[in-house]
C-alpha cells in the first residue's frame, strides 16, 4: 500500500500506524509489516528508507500497530510511504493477502494534530501468493557393493536432496546406466 501523506499547514509528527490484513492468507504466514518512506521516484525499491522497526508481525486477528523508529515530520508538501509485506515461504499458494487502514485512527500523531476522514478507509489490492522458484540440491552418495548375487536387488546410490525453501515436488527422475553388463 503506498500512502501520500501530507498536513494542511505547519507540520505533525507522526507515531504510529495501524494496519489490519485483507484477504485469505493467515496472519501468521506474513512473517513482518513494514513502513518505507519513498526516495522520492514512486516506486518501492532497496534505495527506500525503513522508518519503523523491523520486527513487526500481525496478531492473531490480523492486526499490528506499526511504531516509527522515530516520528516522521510532516509538512505541507506530500511524502509517500509504503507498508511492505514479506510473505513466509511455505504460505498457501493461491492464498491472497493485502492491507486496509479502517479509519483516520490507524494513524497515530502527536497531540494536538489530527487526521481527516477524507480517503478512510484506505486499502490495497489484495496479491495472490505464487509458487517460487525453488532450487534443489542434490547429494549423490554411492552405495554399489563390490560384488552382487544374480536375481538380486540390491542399492547401487541414495540421493539425498535438498529444497533452498519450501517444497519441490519431483515428477522425474533420469537414470543412466553405467559399467559393462549387457542390457537384457
Amino acid at each position: 500500500l503506498k500512502l501520500d501523506v501530507g498536513v494542511n499547514r505547519n507540520t505533525a509528527q507522526w507515531l504510529a500506524l495501524r494496519v489490519s490484513t485483507t484477504g485469505t492468507l493467515s496472519p501468521i504466514s506474513v512473517s513482518s509489516v513494514t513502513l518505507y518512506l519513498d526516495n522520492g521516484n514512486g516506486t518501492f525499491g532497496a534505495e527506500d528508507t525503513l522508518v519503523s522497526y523491523a520486527t513487526n508481525t500481525f496478531n492473531a486477528a490480523g492486526n499490528v500497530d506499526l511504531r516509527l523508529a522515530s516520528p516522521q515530520t510532516l509538512n505541507t508538501a506530500t511524502q509517500s510511504y509504503f507498508v511492505v509485506l514479506n510473505v513466509i515461504s511455505t504460505a498457501a499458494i493461491g492464498g491472497t493477502v493485502g492491507v486496509t487502514l479502517h479509519s483516520p485512527g490507524a494513524v497515530t500523531l502527536a497531540s494536538p494534530d489530527t487526521v481527516t476522514s477524507t480517503n478512510f478507509p484506505q486499502s490495497s489490492g489484495n496479491a495472490t501468493v505464487a509458487d517460487g522458484p525453488d532450487t534443489v540440491t542434490v547429494t549423490p552418495t554411492s552405495q554399489a557393493p563390490a560384488s552382487a548375487d544374480q536375481n538380486t536387488s540390491f542399492s547401487v546410490l541414495r540421493l539425498a536432496m535438498l529444497t533452498d525453501q519450501e517444497n519441490a515436488q519431483l515428477s522425474a527422475l533420469q537414470v543412466t546406466k553405467s559399467g559393462n553388463l549387457a542390457d537384457s
